[in-house]
């Protein structure tokens, strides 16, 4: 029987629910199972100590947000370990990797004992030669990036968990940051990068490039408010314009500060005088159920 490893946050709001849902059942099932609770370190180091956990064969579930998915992702991969098969449970805001690749209603046990799997080349983030980060479905520079900040705020996660107001109440959100900070971000350009259909809860495109060898990438002005709105909601609706390509670089011969977020993940570049995107030779093998 293979090992099942549990990656979950004790911190979030919804950790009794894993606790009741997840860690539970599992407990019953595997006398063997490793969980591993994130630590309120960083990124970087719980993906270190998760890759140190890993063995060949495991069966590792996801058990929270998109970053708790993101940092479980970036361990396999930095584990190097291609056996290693993944399954998300949502228990954050948006799920988008959840909603992606498991049902509504798939148990941890279903997951645990899935044989269905499906590759998925992530995203290969390459600041100034050095590899950063995997973005598993998405990533994006600028604006929206640094208003990432926004929806962590408690009082704004509570209410875009509700999907029936979800590009309303978010595209509120955006005006206000918009209005607070617009002055930092006159004329710069907003970077998107999509290898899902998914990003945020708002974003979205029609097509899947997780399984080939391109991704979708836009380059949009949205330091106008309209632009912003139109912007936003005609990729609500999966209108969202852009190129397909297998790698892009972005060259700042002064060097430049970035915001940059994947998964909901915010984190900012200092200095940055080459930043690469490109297709990851490397892949998930992702439960689907």
């Amino acid at each position: 029987m293979k090992r099942v490893l549990v990656v979950y946050n004790p911190k979030s709001s919804k950790s009794k629910d894993v606790e009741r849902v997840v860690l539970g059942p599992l407990r019953k099932k595997y006398a063997d199972l490793v969980e591993y609770q994130i630590l309120p370190t960083n990124f970087d180091d719980n993906v270190a100590k998760i890759a140190r956990l890993l063995r060949e064969d495991d069966v590792v579930i996801s058990a929270g947000g998109d970053g708790t998915a993101a940092i479980a992702s970036n361990a396999i991969l930095a584990s190097k370990k291609p056996q290693i098969v993944i399954g998300y449970l949502g228990f954050g805001n948006f799920n988008d990797l959840a909603r992606s690749f498991t049902g509504k209603k798939t148990s941890a046990l279903q997951l645990s004992r899935a044989t269905k799997t499906v590759k998925l080349y992530p995203l290969d983030i390459i600041a100034d030669q050095q590899h950063f980060r995997f973005a598993i479905l998405y990533a994006t520079l600028g604006l929206l990036a640094k208003s990432t900040l926004e929806f962590e705020k408690p009082h704004v996660r509570h209410h875009v968990k509700n999907s029936k107001i979800n590009l309303i109440y978010s595209l509120l959100i955006l005006i206000k940051f918009y209005f607070q900070k617009r002055r930092f971000f006159k004329n710069q350009s907003d970077i998107i990068v999509m290898n899902g259909r998914r990003a945020g809860g708002i974003l979205r495109t029609k097509c899947d490039y997780y399984a080939s060898e391109t991704f979708k990438i836009t380059t949009q002005n949205l330091s106008k408010l309209p632009r912003l709105i139109l912007f936003v909601t005609k990729s609500f609706f999966g209108q969202m314009s852009g190129k397909t390509t297998t790698s892009k670089i972005f060259e700042f011969k002064r060097g430049a500060n970035l915001d940059f977020q994947s998964e909901g993940e915010y984190f900012a570049l200092k200095n940055i005088k080459e930043l690469k995107i490109q297709k990851s030779t490397q892949f998930l093998n992702v439960i689907t159920v």
